[in-house]
C-alpha cells in the first residue's frame, strides 16, 4: 500500500517528500534516518536495513525535520545547541516557544 495519505499532509500532496525517522538496534544503538525524497514505505525499509528493531518517523517535509546536539559541558544551564545535519531550523529552534512536539535522546 503505498498511499501515504494516512502518514500526514506532505508538500503539494507529494508521496516522496523529505522524511525523518529514530530507531534503535538490536545492540542499543541509536540511528537516524533522513531523506530528501522518501515516502513512508521507503523511510521504513531504511530503518529496517539500518538495523532498526524499534522505530519511529519523526517530522516531514522540508520545513519541519531537525536534529540538534546540546553540549552543556561548560554550562549545564544553557547547554549550546548545534545542528548534526543540514536543516532550515536553526539549532537554538528548541529554546522558543512553539506548537511542534520533539524527542529528546539523553546520554547516560
Amino acid at each position: 500500500m503505498d498511499n501515504d495519505a494516512k502518514w500526514g499532509a506532505t508538500d503539494q500532496s507529494r508521496m516522496y517528500v523529505a522524511r525523518s525517522g529514530v530507531g534503535v538496534t538490536a545492540e542499543g544503538d541509536v540511528i537516524m534516518v533522513v531523506g530528501q525524497a522518501l515516502s513512508a514505505r521507503t523511510l521504513a525499509e531504511l530503518m529496517e536495513r539500518a538495523g532498526a528493531v524499534r522505530a519511529m518517523p519523526l517530522d516531514m517535509n522540508r520545513a519541519w525535520p531537525s536534529f540538534m546536539s546540546y553540549d552543556g559541558s561548560r554550562t549545564p544551564d544553557d547547554p549550546v545547541p548545534t545542528n548534526i545535519l543540514d536543516f532550515e531550523n536553526p539549532p537554538e529552534r528548541y529554546y522558543n516557544q512553539a506548537t511542534r512536539d520533539f524527542v529528546a535522546v539523553y546520554a547516560r
